[in-house]
């Protein structure tokens, strides 16, 4: 993929300007992040904070996927909506109220789900990949495929009053499949819907965010799992080690993606 030009020009110092000011980002920063792609898959609650909070950062391209329409009982949660979208798919909505916070960022809208055929396809030429999913069973896959891939990845949860978070660089930390041994990669189960404080996605999509410009930047990530409880206002960082035995980033077994 091309990148886009950045230049420093009079409305880029304007809208920039807080950042520009930061001794961790700056001239040089800024242009990194303005040459940057990231993938965020699933566009819901994680998916829109994450990446409106990116495109207000100034990554030059997001690419993002969702296969599903926007239904009245996202809109509590996933804020880069409104009633006028429902019925649309979520990753053109997404698109269109990217696009109208920055007109000259690069927004590419794909309305499909993420599957083990397509997956290795769409991190071609992507720096970061965001988790905006809602199953570990599609985790793994994203786990799977960006350990095979070398692509640095920001998985996220929300469930009830508590929220995850952990940076994933293959080679370099320890990956999904350490965190959480023994999950099972098969069909989701689920009983109705998963309950959630409608907060708690937009503080871990920001968290997200923050972990995609870092790696863009080139800092180096956190170690371990960060767990947090908005109701109760705790945090928490678990420690995560490479598991010798772990089938995927020690034994490069990805069953969750097609060769």
């Amino acid at each position: 993929m091309e990148r886009r030009k950045w230049s420093l020009t009079a409305s880029v110092l304007e809208r920039f300007s807080r950042q520009l000011a930061l001794k961790e980002i700056g001239k040089a920063g800024q242009r990194r992040l303005s040459r940057g792609t990231v993938l965020v898959v699933g566009c819901g609650g994680l998916g829109c904070s994450s990446s409106g909070l990116l495109v207000r950062a100034g990554v030059g391209r997001l690419v993002l996927v969702d296969g599903g329409l926007l239904e009245p009982s996202n809109l509590h949660r996933q804020v880069l909506y409104d009633e006028d979208d429902l019925g649309r798919p979520k990753a053109m909505a997404a698109a269109d109220h990217l696009n109208a916070i920055d007109p000259t960022a690069e927004v590419i809208s794909i309305a499909e789900d993420v599957n083990g055929a397509n997956i290795g396809g769409l991190l071609v030429g992507v720096d970061v990949l965001v988790d905006g999913t809602d199953s570990l069973v599609m985790r793994h896959l994203l786990n799977d495929a960006c350990i095979k891939h070398g692509v640095p990845w920001v998985y996220g949860g929300a469930s009830r009053m508590t929220g995850m978070c952990m940076t994933i660089v293959p080679g370099r930390t320890p990956c999904l499949s350490c965190a959480f041994p023994g999950i099972s990669k098969g069909p989701a189960q689920r009983s109705g819907p998963l309950p959630v404080l409608n907060t708690l996605p937009s503080i871990i999509g920001a968290i997200q965010a923050t972990e995609a410009i870092k790696l863009i930047l080139g800092k180096a990530p956190r170690p371990g799992l960060l767990v947090i409880d908005a109701w109760d206002w705790e945090a928490r960082v678990v420690k995560v080690k490479v598991r010798k035995d772990c089938p995927t980033c020690q034994h490069r077994h990805f069953p969750c993606i097609r060769p």
